[in-house]
């Protein structure tokens, strides 16, 4: 059992290098019962459709410019993204909440994409 969970950990970081250090433990997590092939197969689809933090933290920052909501448009949340562009990021309160919180969100985003890989992965 401990040389099956080293070997996933290798192979997560070998696969997936650039995962950050909360990101990848709920990958571990989420990956702990996938065969090699199978965790593979999750790596690249992951890898895919993942977003970065510093993306995230880059488009927020766009909203103080006056291009609110670019972020939520990037999480694929796109009725708040359009209701940011409208009031101009909740008058900035909203702009300013996601600055703060850009790694939560990023973080909820790739939890649920995470999952939704794990589920392809197990069917090819």
């Amino acid at each position: 059992m401990f040389d099956q969970q080293v070997s996933i950990d290798l192979s997560l970081n070998n696969l997936l290098p650039n995962l950050q250090a909360e990101e990848r433990l709920f990958v571990k997590e989420i990956t702990a019962d996938l065969s090699c092939e199978e965790l593979e197969d999750f790596a690249v689809l992951y890898s895919q459709e993942r977003k970065s933090y510093s993306a995230m933290l880059i488009l927020s920052l766009f909203g103080f410019l006056g291009l609110a909501g670019l972020q939520r448009f990037y999480v694929k949340q796109y009725f708040l993204g359009v209701i940011y562009l409208i009031t101009i990021g909740f008058g900035y309160v909203g702009t300013i909440y996601d600055t703060v919180t850009y790694k939560r969100r990023t973080n909820q985003y790739n939890y649920k994409v995470a999952l939704k890989c794990k589920k392809i992965a197990e069917h090819f």
